[in-house]
């Protein structure tokens, strides 16, 4: 079992049959800190840039014989942190769980559009983030940090040094009220024909204007038309972000689970 045996795995139908759920695999193959461990036909073990979860990949029904196996390559290659985070099928977590300790348990839901609905859209327009709204968007997603329980909590100055680096970056997008101010925030990154839409954001006292819903929307859009399938996840049990999503066309495809695990 070496670190390149993950390659046949992609070929492989079963694997196959999840890759739009299991798409940020595909990205973590640009990370030259990457560890890829499969057996080549029951499961892959995939982990990126340091930092980021691992994904864990099983075909369906998997026996506990080789559920057991991905565990001792888990403990022996992945736990190397003390704070390892993992994503996964939810019943291979539940026999985790049971010989893991495990924590910070989150239940993650995937969409994916193939055609969009009509919708009413918000007063303004789409635009890319320019340097003007550096600050504001930072704020946002500082903000945005203090929201998502999953998600770590940043300082200002941390916010803007992610947003920095997204002035340059034309997938980066905001949506603009007809006074030309940002009001939600989005983007979107591409790898093996999917875009997974990331970084959907809009401040409390601009929500239930149509405006999140209105930048998804014109997104996709671009994306549909590029020929790509897109794709994203949201919390799972988060009904407005789930009704936005959905009115615009996305379908719910399922979840998986995100957890942590305490280093040994």
């Amino acid at each position: 079992m070496s670190d390149h045996s993950y390659s046949k795995l992609f070929l492989n139908k079963d694997f196959l049959k999840d890759k739009e759920k299991f798409s940020l695999v595909y990205k973590m193959l640009k990370s030259k800190e990457k560890l890829f461990l499969s057996d080549e036909e029951n499961y892959l073990l995939a982990k990126g840039t340091k930092g980021y979860p691992t994904w864990v990949w099983t075909k369906d029904n998997l026996s506990n014989e080789k559920l057991k196996e991905v565990l001792n390559l888990l403990k022996e290659n992945y736990l190397t942190e003390d704070e390892n985070k993992f994503t996964c099928k939810k019943e291979v977590y539940e026999y985790f769980k049971n010989n893991l300790d495990t924590y910070d348990y989150f239940e993650m839901g995937f969409l994916l559009c193939e055609k969009l609905n009509d919708i009413e859209k918000a007063n303004g327009f789409l635009d890319h983030v320019k340097y003007s709204d550096k600050t504001l968007v930072a704020k946002y997603w500082q903000d945005n940090s203090k929201e998502m329980d999953y998600q770590e909590e940043l300082t200002y100055e941390e916010a803007l040094e992610e947003v920095s680096k997204w002035l340059d970056d034309d997938t980066y997008f905001v949506w603009r009220n007809n006074e030309g101010r940002a009001v939600s925030l989005g983007c979107y990154g591409t790898d093996n024909g999917l875009a997974k839409l990331s970084h959907v954001y809009t401040p409390p006292k601009e929500r239930c204007k149509g405006y999140c819903r209105s930048l998804v929307y014109e997104v996709t859009k671009l994306l549909l038309e590029e020929g790509l399938t897109p794709v994203l996840y949201t919390d799972l049990h988060y009904e407005a972000s789930n009704h936005t999503y959905k009115k615009v066309g996305y379908e719910d495809r399922g979840y998986l689970v995100n957890f942590k695990v305490r280093g040994n």
